[in-house]
């Protein structure tokens, strides 16, 4: 996942849990990565703890990569609307 992003983060936290007490319960992984002091969770639900985990991962690494995104373009819109404030007033 690094590679395709070409992000450095850290892996900071992993918990797992069944989300039920029977054998054939899906599991619940928690992941929280950071990246510049910032830390982004994510969670994934699957039957295979494996496919959960990852999932989790994935989670994590989009909210990273959808704020840094957001970020830009509230950034551009303030450009915007700073250099075209004369025209409100």
């Amino acid at each position: 996942i690094k590679q395709v992003t070409g992000k450095e983060y850290a892996l900071e936290t992993y918990v797992e849990h069944a989300l039920e007490e029977k054998s054939s319960s899906k599991a619940a992984s928690y992941v929280s990565i950071t990246e510049n002091g910032k830390t982004h969770w994510g969670v994934g639900i699957h039957s295979d703890i494996m496919t959960s985990s990852v999932g989790a991962l994935v989670s994590a690494v989009n909210r990273l990569l959808t704020g840094e995104v957001l970020l830009r373009k509230v950034k551009f819109a303030s450009r915007v609307i700073v250099s075209h404030w004369d025209l409100f007033k």
